[in-house]
């Protein structure tokens, strides 16, 4: 190698001497020849440092797969049927311990300078590796992106986005707290868009920023405990895949604002959701709210507008839930939160707490469907405020040992206002809905 370095620099130096003498085309390719040799020994020198980092890349990445993927749970319909857990994959804010890469980084610099292998060597070395490492599945791939991006210090990306933008890659490349802005136009995006970090994405406004979705599993994963924000967009769902509209895990914490989410398709165990907050027993709980929408249309989902599970707790506010083919918003598991000022038409349920749940809904009008209401389970949900129109079954319907406290209700044009399960336990107030109870 050093005889090579020797012979290059010999014949540059000779080729610049000499005043106008130039080097005849010979000897331009020697040079040019004896470059190349000297490029490629040196990236022989570098290639044991540079095969540290790119391996324990590989290792890193490989070890996100479906078991990164929590199980969460959705519903069968809740009309006239008990809560039954399914499942559907969550992204799980848990990841394998990074300490190997910078353990390997750091190896890679100690032999880099035992054999002599410059520092920009190296990082080019390292650069071109990374890019041969694999990544199976959404979550994986989006944890290989980013840390390339990280490594090889990727600059965000001019903003705002346009669809002809890598969405994914700019997420990627976007550090936590970023804001990243999207243009006018529609996103056609064949896989999930996962999001390792607490960045914004902010668009033009539903009707003119829109991200349409044949991904399986869910258009976005929100797969980190940072809080994510999704505002002035529209999320539609391709009816021909089967997955959610947004899907947090245990760990998540998610803000929508001004945004129109539609289109989910479940299948007998999974999917469906708008929004679904996954998570099992007490997951969830303890942070206070983990999801707030505010002013925003959850349509044409198959299973639920959104569904709240584990210890999740939402904020609704000022939300339309239209033609949600179980409910326009399920409280499952140990959820809790509040839905207040919202409108609710043509769901199957309109608002529905099962399990141990204990959810309020206030300063709300539900019109159409099955039932507008259903308590089950042992649920307690405080019921307030509320006007029930036109539903097919009953206004409101408390099945098991579902209770709760019904106050300032407005039963209109159904047959049937409140009926109550034989164990079930509500607290009725005043309200203008008459009352029937099961033998």
């Amino acid at each position: 190698m050093r005889r090579l370095a020797a012979i290059a620099a010999m014949a540059v130096l000779l080729a610049g001497c000499g005043g106008d003498v130039q080097p005849s085309a010979g000897a331009g390719k020697a040079v040019e020849t004896a470059t190349r040799a000297t490029a490629a020994a040196e990236r022989d020198v570098c290639a044991v440092p540079v095969a540290i980092v790119v391996d324990a890349v590989q290792g890193y990445v490989g070890s996100f797969g479906t078991e990164q993927l929590a199980e969460g749970q959705t519903a069968t319909s809740p009309v006239g049927s008990a809560d039954k857990p399914g499942s559907e994959k969550a992204a799980s804010s848990d990841e394998p311990p990074a300490d190997v890469l910078s353990d390997a980084v750091a190896e890679a610099q100690r032999v880099a300078a035992k054999v002599r292998c410059a520092d920009a060597d190296l990082a080019a070395g390292i650069a071109e590796g990374l890019e041969t490492v694999s990544a199976d599945g959404a979550v994986a791939t989006a944890v290989r992106d980013r840390t390339i991006a990280t490594m090889t210090g990727a600059a965000a990306p001019d903003l705002p986005l346009t669809p002809d933008d890598d969405l994914s890659l700019a997420v990627a490349a976007t550090e936590s707290g970023g804001v990243i802005e999207l243009g006018a136009g529609t996103w056609d995006l064949t896989e999930p868009v996962v999001l390792l970090g607490g960045v914004t994405l902010r668009g033009a406004g539903p009707e003119r920023t829109v991200l349409r979705s044949s991904a399986p599993e869910a258009t976005i994963l929100v797969a980190t405990a940072d809080r994510v924000e999704l505002r002035s967009l529209a999320l539609e769902r391709d009816r021909a895949a089967v997955g959610s509209v947004v899907v947090g895990g245990p760990s998540a914490s998610l803000v929508v604002e001004d945004a129109v989410l539609s289109g989910a398709v479940g299948d007998e165990s999974s999917g469906g959701a708008g929004i679904h907050m996954s998570a099992q027993g007490e997951q969830g709980s303890g942070r206070g709210t983990t999801l707030e929408i505010t002013d925003s249309v959850l349509r044409d989902n198959g299973w639920a507008g959104i569904a709240v599970t584990g210890g999740h707790r939402a904020s609704v506010l000022g939300a339309t839930f239209e033609a949600n083919g179980q409910c326009g918003i399920c409280f499952l598991g140990a959820a809790t939160g509040s839905v207040e000022d919202s409108t609710f038409d043509g769901n199957t349920v309109g608002f529905y707490a099962g399990d141990t749940a204990s959810p309020v809904l206030t300063g709300s009008t539900i019109t159409g469907g099955e039932a507008g209401i259903q308590v089950g389970g042992t649920a307690v949900a405080a019921l307030e405020s509320t006007t029930i129109r036109g539903s097919g079954r009953a206004a409101v319907i408390y099945t098991g040992q579902g209770g709760g406290s019904v106050t300032g209700l407005v039963c209109e044009q159904v047959e049937h206002g409140i009926a109550v399960g034989p164990e079930s336990t509500p607290i009725p107030g005043e309200n203008a809905c008459t009352i029937a109870f099961a033998d």
